[in-house]
């Protein structure tokens, strides 16, 4: 598979966590050592903010960058790296094969003649470092004009590194832990994603902003696995969100394993009660195996017998684990389990996607349907619009899909967005006659 180069060239929203950075750098810069710890979960621009927080700095600083994994995280292989980019850093000679002991000292030299300007090092993903890599490091955050920041996955450290850096934060070290971004944030970053000659569609930025959860890296991810292979939901989640979803599903026994994919199937948020419905297992059973699955780090109760994965991609991943003959039944159940009190446009929407994925296009179309109209009432066009496209989508016959084509038109019409109604207008008149006079579909939106 051909990778896709995603990028977006804005950088959004850390403005607290820039100033925090810039105010450390001016205590390095007056000698006062500074140590930092930047944490948050994987794809939540650990990296992007360290290389925008360099590149501002870029005349003031001296910069030496090393990442540590599962090859490199022995000490001597972290230190020694570090040894030799700051000694490209400062324009020295770098040391070669020094022992541990030997390359702290080496940077403490350094650090310690340096004459004027801050110098950062940076020891970024020490989730995968030998506790012993942050023994060393403590050691250096604290000298002159050192501004040290070790970045982590917070969701992937070991005890050992865990407790060295409850200690390296119990003698002062700063803490800084980046949050999700906003939705405002979400869709400009995605907006300007390269991603071929066009900006990203709207319905993938609202799909995209909703799975990724203010997670700018696994926005990529999610836009990365559209350009490369088609349409969100029915192409493989991102690499590495399927990765770990099986990694933690591994960790349980083979019972609970298999009612927590039939809760995957079943939706993002559910009951004890209805998942029991759903898998035809005893409630008590099923409440086990939820709690089980929480511990595994797959889903939280968020209310008395009531779960919700931990996150939305969570849900795809494992899905994508699923054969369709495995997950037809359960999505039927699920559908004559929501419909008899669906009545809200999410309620709708969600019987439609079990219907659909049920094979089912007929009572799909119908629901989605009647998701369009629940959302016209509620006055939210745009998403009426979207459900009666849906609908469109599972192929009616020929007078239900000009009906809903229509729908969709005059929707798009009260949304505001008089391009997208032009064209839709354009698709009903295409599917059949047009009006006695001709009119064509400009004239007849200019005219209602």
């Amino acid at each position: 598979m051909i990778s896709v180069p995603v990028r977006s060239d804005v950088f959004v929203e850390r403005a607290e966590e820039m100033a925090f950075l810039h105010a450390r750098l001016t205590d390095a810069g007056e000698k006062r050592g500074s140590f930092v710890i930047l944490r948050g979960e994987a794809g939540s621009g650990k990296s992007r903010l360290l290389d925008e927080f360099v590149t501002r700095h870029a005349s003031a600083l001296r910069v030496a960058r090393v990442r540590c994994s599962p090859a490199m995280r022995e000490p001597r292989a972290v230190l020694g790296a570090l040894c030799e980019a700051l000694a490209g850093a400062v324009g020295r000679d770098a040391p070669s094969a020094l022992e541990p002991d030997r390359a702290i000292a080496f940077v403490r030299g350094i650090l310690l003649v340096a004459r004027s300007g801050a110098i950062v090092l940076g020891v970024e993903d020490v989730q995968h470092a030998a506790s012993t890599v942050l023994d060393a490091l403590e050691h250096i955050g604290g000298i002159g004009r050192a501004l040290v920041v070790i970045s982590l996955d917070e969701e992937e450290v070991p005890a050992d590194v865990g407790e060295a850096i409850a200690r390296i934060r119990a003698r002062g070290a700063y803490d800084l832990r980046l949050g999700p971004l906003p939705v405002h944030a979400m869709r400009r970053m995605i907006r300007r994603f390269h991603w071929g000659s066009e900006a990203p569609p709207r319905e993938l930025v609202q799909r995209v902003v909703a799975l990724a959860k203010g997670n700018p890296g696994l926005a990529e991810d999610l836009v990365r696995s559209i350009a490369e292979g088609g349409r969100l939901g029915e192409t493989p989640v991102p690499h590495a969100a399927r990765f770990r979803a099986r990694r933690m599903l591994d960790r349980l026994d083979a019972a609970t394993r298999r009612l927590i994919l039939i809760a995957a199937i079943a939706g993002v948020e559910f009951d004890v009660d209805a998942l029991a419905h759903i898998a035809e297992q005893p409630a008590r059973a099923v409440l086990e195996a939820l709690q089980l699955a929480a511990l595994a780090g797959l889903v939280r109760e968020t209310a008395p017998r009531r779960f919700a994965f931990t996150h939305p991609i969570v849900r795809l991943a494992l899905r994508a684990e699923l054969a369709p003959s495995f997950a037809r039944p359960y999505h039927r159940r699920a559908a004559q389990l929501w419909e008899r009190d669906a009545a809200s446009v999410a309620a709708c929407e969600a019987v439609a996607e079990h219907w659909r994925d049920a094979d089912e296009a007929e009572q799909a179309r119908a629901w989605d349907e009647r998701a369009g109209d629940a959302a016209v009432e509620g006055e939210d066009f745009a998403r009426a619009a979207a459900a009666y496209r849906r609908a469109e989508s599972d192929r009616p016959d020929e007078a239900t899909r000009r009906r809903l084509l229509l729908k969709a038109a005059n929707a798009l019409r009260r949304a505001g967005l008089e391009h997208e109604a032009l064209l839709a207008f354009d698709d009903y008149f295409a599917c059949g006659p047009v009006a006695e006079d001709g009119r064509p579909a400009q004239a007849l939106l200019e005219k209602m």
